[in-house]
């Protein structure tokens, strides 16, 4: 949370990186939680059909909240739909025990 009242959250943001190996990378940065603005946050699908995996990068990442959780979840699920390897390690240890717990539950139908 920021230190005062009057201090207004940095606005969240995503960048993607395709690195060698396939290896698709996540960098997320700034607030990314319901004080704030909604992120600019596009998945991205194309990028995906050539990854063989997803890795996070959170050293910017800021304040956090369902927000942020709510399109981790829908970006894994993406991923794993094209049977990508995600990489939970490098994410706040808060959010990476929420998504874990999320995935053992299994959809209601």
């Amino acid at each position: 949370m920021p230190s005062s009242p009057s201090e207004q959250p940095t606005p969240g943001n995503v960048r993607y990186e395709m690195r060698d190996g396939g290896c698709l990378w996540v960098h997320l940065a700034g607030d990314w939680d319901i004080r704030g603005p909604t992120p600019e946050a596009v998945l991205p699908t194309k990028a995906l059909k050539d990854a063989q995996s997803l890795q996070f990068d959170t050293t910017e990442l800021g304040e956090w909240d369902t927000r942020l959780l709510a399109f981790l979840d829908n970006l894994s699920r993406l991923a794993e739909d094209e049977q990508v390897t995600v990489a939970l390690d490098d994410l706040p240890p808060g959010a990476r025990r929420l998504l874990r717990m999320a995935s053992a539950v299994p959809e209601y139908e």
